[in-house]
């Protein structure tokens, strides 16, 4: 299935259209149906193109996200901020694009907690956080590759959570809560031998 980085617009306007149904519907081929009725499209175009797959298109969605979310990092001086500080606006940057359909947002999140979809949520989770290092600049080659991204999947997972419920203006908590995240994972040199072993656990039903 092509990514969103080499697909038609179209399929763009359709997963916007789907996710205005997913808070009622869930994340279902009846969302897909309505999102492409809206969207002018030919429902069995989109079921084709999807092969008849939802996994395939919340792991769109995700992919439309993280380039999204690549494109609006790279029109910001990042080289003049400090890497917490190129971090945290890549995770705020992620959540703020979902904020237009946050319950569309929480769906996902129910759709992705089944434990057969466990391996699916970590390859998107791990897509997402990846995408962020290298946009702030991560050059590592070495252990400090899977280190690092171990660290961010903790802390955007649990700045994910209390986004969905953040109701501060600009989602002001939210930003001081991934802020203090960040700086506590930094600090903490303990936590290295811990990440060492979710990397190694981690890797391996994905080969990475």
């Amino acid at each position: 299935m092509p990514t969103p980085s080499t697909n038609l617009p179209v399929y763009n306007k359709v997963i916007n259209c789907t996710l205005k149904h997913v808070p009622v519907e869930g994340w279902t081929l009846n969302a897909l149906n309505l999102g492409a009725i809206e969207a002018e499209v030919n429902n069995q175009d989109v079921l084709v193109f999807f092969n008849h797959n939802m996994d395939n298109v919340i792991s769109y969605y995700s992919e439309m996200l993280d380039l999204q979310m690549t494109q609006m990092l790279e029109s910001y001086n990042l080289e003049t901020r400090k890497i917490r500080e190129r971090i945290a606006l890549a995770v705020m940057t992620r959540l703020e694009l979902m904020a237009p359909h946050r319950e569309a947002a929480k769906r996902t999140a129910s759709y992705l907690a089944f434990p057969t979809k466990l391996p699916f949520a970590l390859r998107l989770l791990y897509k997402t956080v990846n995408t962020m290092w290298y946009c702030a600049g991560d050059t590592a080659t070495d252990f400090n590759f899977y280190t690092k991204r171990g660290l961010l999947t903790g802390v955007y997972s649990s700045a994910f959570i209390y986004w969905l419920n953040d109701q501060s203006a600009g989602f002001a908590d939210t930003r001081a809560f991934v802020e203090r995240r960040i700086s506590n994972v930094m600090v903490i040199p303990k936590m290295k031998g811990r990440i060492q072993e979710f990397c190694k656990i981690f890797r391996k039903p994905f080969g990475f």
